[in-house]
């Protein structure tokens, strides 16, 4: 089988953009019994990599599957029978950044694509593509490897800049994957190379390209170019047999800091431009999701924290002297982007006022503040009372986060949290506080939307009874139970109804589903089909 690169010509002669979408995929000669049943929003991703993958039958959290912008090719044959982890291995595939997922053998390995797999796809638009096997064209894992990587390959070595497809790559990157150490590893694998980024306090990430031969520690950069002039930024080394180049490029970075990247190619050597690109593109994507690397600035930690390694977070802690019990709680704000300046001077202004120790930062479009304090504690709760009036003034969302016991427990709330903030935006519509318990809750919410089983289909029968009313009794329904506590006065003046009128609607919800939701254990699957026809009706 031959790989036709006519979409990558078709991209250069029109001057458009570069990159190798998921779209352009489904045109090579491999996917011609393709179909994409699911996730079509997500055909515009960007395809670095193919890999094969079948997950084992039980799951194993130490072993990672899944890389940044890679498509799946899988039967999964050890979870077949399995839909709920299937949607479980999806979930993962979209929270490591993986594009697209491209499913084998359906019929004769999993009997059929179930619903619940179908639903996850859409939600997190990834694009599920079903490779159907017809006797004259019979199609093999080995045939997508190499129609894709051989179109990647073409792309690659049809531009002399790179810069373009790894800021491209870089932005779908999902917000909770947006650390160093995945900048680092996109670059890498872009051009080739290991890499070592290193400030001047001995704060250090690395990136290795893989396969490769030479996997050096940091020392061995560190003292490959002590004795050489500060000017020479590559030398040549022989190592078992093996010709090497390593590079070192110093840049500034966030104003007064000085970081110096470290590089090394196997028998292949990096232009002095092209280690500038990596510069460049190390130095923007750092600042846009929030690492100032400033070993003299305290709030550097927030990021180093909770979405860098626990080994450099906690290297961190130690060489800033900052005791973790004094950062132990994060209280996140969403707001418009504008807002969030003003937001933090009163917010800060409070904290000075109470003498509190805390840290802040703008991270993922995001106020994230680390300090100590303990909504529980009648002091701390007058603070974050003054806290949750300042952002009465703005329209926005805070967010206390229960205090953590060590950091690997704070950076677990804090990923919790990302991955289910879109979901609480759309089922706490009238509510600006919230805390772990609806983060929790959203992520009970997102998983009754995709999986099935006798409680699920009880829950959504009563959207299905009451949702042919012009959304009036749904509607209804939430904001009483979700925004208002079950407070009649309350929802009428939420809703700008008359109290009778909302009296009406309850007792015809009474009526129809023949239950007296006010009553428990109704009442909290009442409360949960409200939720879930939010979550679905904002989507």
């Amino acid at each position: 089988m031959t790989v036709s690169f006519d979409i990558i010509k078709e991209k250069i002669i029109l001057g458009g953009a570069m990159s190798v979408t998921v779209q352009d995929c489904l045109r090579l000669p491999s996917f011609h019994s393709a179909r994409v049943i699911a996730g079509k929003n997500g055909l515009g991703r960007i395809v670095s990599s193919v890999s094969v993958i079948e997950i084992p039958a039980k799951s194993v959290e130490a072993i990672s599957v899944f890389n940044p912008n890679e498509l799946l090719v899988t039967s999964f044959y050890s979870i077949k029978d399995d839909p709920t982890r299937q949607c479980e291995e999806m979930r993962n595939l979209y929270d490591a950044g993986g594009v697209a997922l491209v499913l084998f053998y359906v019929g004769d390995v999993i009997p059929q694509v179930s619903d619940e797999l179908l639903q996850t796809a859409d939600v997190m638009n990834i694009p599920l593509i079903l490779i159907e096997d017809e006797a004259e064209y019979s199609v093999s894992y080995s045939d997508v490897i190499k129609d894709v990587m051989g179109a990647v390959f073409y792309d690659q070595a049809s531009t002399d800049s790179f810069s373009d497809t790894v800021e491209n790559r870089l932005k779908q990157i999902p917000y909770n994957k947006r650390s160093m150490e995945t900048l680092l590893n996109v670059i890498a694998e872009t051009y080739n190379c290991n890499l070592v980024l290193y400030n001047k306090n001995g704060l250090y990430f690395t990136s290795i390209y893989k396969p490769s031969f030479g996997q050096f520690g940091p020392e061995f950069f560190f003292n490959a170019f002590a004795d050489g002039s500060t000017d020479l930024f590559c030398k040549s080394i022989m190592l078992q047999d093996k010709s090497f180049y390593l590079y070192r490029k110093e840049f500034p970075h966030a104003g007064n800091t000085w970081l110096t990247l470290y590089a090394s190619s196997n028998e292949n050597s990096i232009s002095e431009h092209k280690l500038d690109e990596i510069c460049a593109c190390t130095n923007f994507f750092s600042t846009l999701w929030g690492y100032t690397l400033d070993m003299q600035n305290y709030n550097t930690v927030i990021t180093l924290i909770l979405k860098s390694s626990r080994v450099i977070g906690e290297k961190f802690l130690e060489a800033s002297g900052v005791p973790f019990s004094k950062l132990s709680t994060i209280l996140v704000v969403e707001s418009e982007k504008d807002n969030l300046t003003d937001i933090l001077r009163q917010i800060e202004g409070i904290l000075k006022e109470s003498e509190r120790f805390y840290v802040k930062d703008i991270i993922d479009d995001r106020l994230v503040i680390l300090s100590s304090i303990m909504v529980s504690q009648k002091d701390d709760g007058i603070i974050a009372t003054e806290i949750e009036k300042c952002i009465n003034e703005y329209e926005g969302a805070l967010f206390f986060l229960e205090s953590s016991k060590n950091l690997t427990s704070m950076r677990k709330i804090y990923s919790d949290f990302c991955a289910n903030s879109a979901a609480m935006s759309k089922i706490f519509i009238h509510r600006k506080f919230r805390d772990m318990y609806d983060v929790i809750f959203s992520q009970e919410i997102t998983n009754l939307a995709i999986n099935r089983g006798n409680r699920n289909d009880q829950i959504k029968s009563i959207i299905e009874a009451l949702k042919d009313d012009s959304n009036n009794l749904m509607e209804t329904l939430a904001v009483y139970l979700i925004d208002c506590d079950s407070q009649l006065s309350t929802t009428a003046a939420t809703l700008f109804l008359h109290r009778n009128t909302v009296t009406y609607r309850l007792n015809k919800i009474k009526q129809i589903t023949n239950t007296d939701f006010t009553l428990m254990p109704a009442t909290y699957d009442f409360y949960l089909a409200a939720a879930l026809w939010r979550l679905n009706e904002n989507s």
